[in-house]
């Protein structure tokens, strides 16, 4: 969706996430796990954390002057130089629906990472336990 709006995405996650966060878009991938900056791609107006905790706390550091720090996990801490800092807590109506309609005309792909039947709920949980990339679908 970022990449719609002329947006440079720089996907970050694990070795294992680099070819679904390209898949998905992303323009460039930062390895968490190396230890390197994640300054390395210079200083990006808008960081949106999906991961939380040291990930999280290194994106203070990343995001530019002014820029904004979002995450969808837990309240960022603060940050003296971020103009904005937002924490998503409830998904917006008019927003999903939005978001729906770029999904009925093709514009927009969830990425299905498994699906499970209706009555494998609890298999289907523990999967996302296991670290699966996208989304897991209970079909009747």
């Amino acid at each position: 969706m970022a990449r719609r709006v002329g947006a440079t995405v720089i996907g970050t996650g694990s070795p294992a996430a680099a070819d679904v966060a390209r898949g998905l878009g992303a323009h460039e991938f930062i390895d968490l796990t190396d230890g390197k900056d994640l300054r390395r791609f210079g200083r990006p107006d808008v960081v949106f954390d999906t991961i939380g905790g040291d990930a999280l706390a290194r994106s203070t550091s990343a995001v530019a002057p002014g820029g904004r720090l979002i995450s969808i996990v837990a309240p960022p801490p603060a940050i003296d130089h971020a103009s904005d800092i937002v924490f998503v807590v409830e998904p917006d109506r008019v927003q999903l629906a939005q978001i729906a309609e770029l999904v009925d005309r093709g514009d927009l792909t969830p990425h299905i990472a498994a699906e499970f039947a209706l009555g494998d709920g609890q298999e289907a949980f523990r999967s996302k336990q296991r670290g699966l990339y996208g989304k897991v679908v209970l079909v009747p």
